[in-house]
């Protein structure tokens, strides 16, 4: 599978209502919400869930791959449930 997006950890920066990645040791835009200065608990949340596409899609190939051999590691299980975390803002 070849990845053409924008490599993470992408992150919601605190008082700027934007998502952005670190791509290549430099900061850049991946997307812009473009929300007034106060966003709402929905904004918010639909940053987060953009932010941590990069996690999930990563969690769910480990996932994948382990259940093709009829294995979950404990170290999968963690990674998915903390990309869950990211998504929903603590919620798993």
């Amino acid at each position: 599978m070849n990845t053409q997006h924008t490599p993470g950890p992408w992150k919601v920066r605190k008082n700027e209502p934007w998502v952005i990645a670190k791509a290549y040791g430099n900061m850049k835009s991946v997307v812009h919400l473009n929300y007034s200065a106060d966003p709402s608990e929905e904004q918010r949340a639909n940053a987060r869930l953009i932010a941590a596409a990069p996690d999930l899609l990563e969690a769910l190939k480990l996932m994948l791959e382990d259940a093709r051999h009829d294995r979950v590691t404990v170290e999968v299980f963690n990674q998915t449930v903390d990309a869950i975390a990211k998504a929903t803002g603590g919620e798993v």
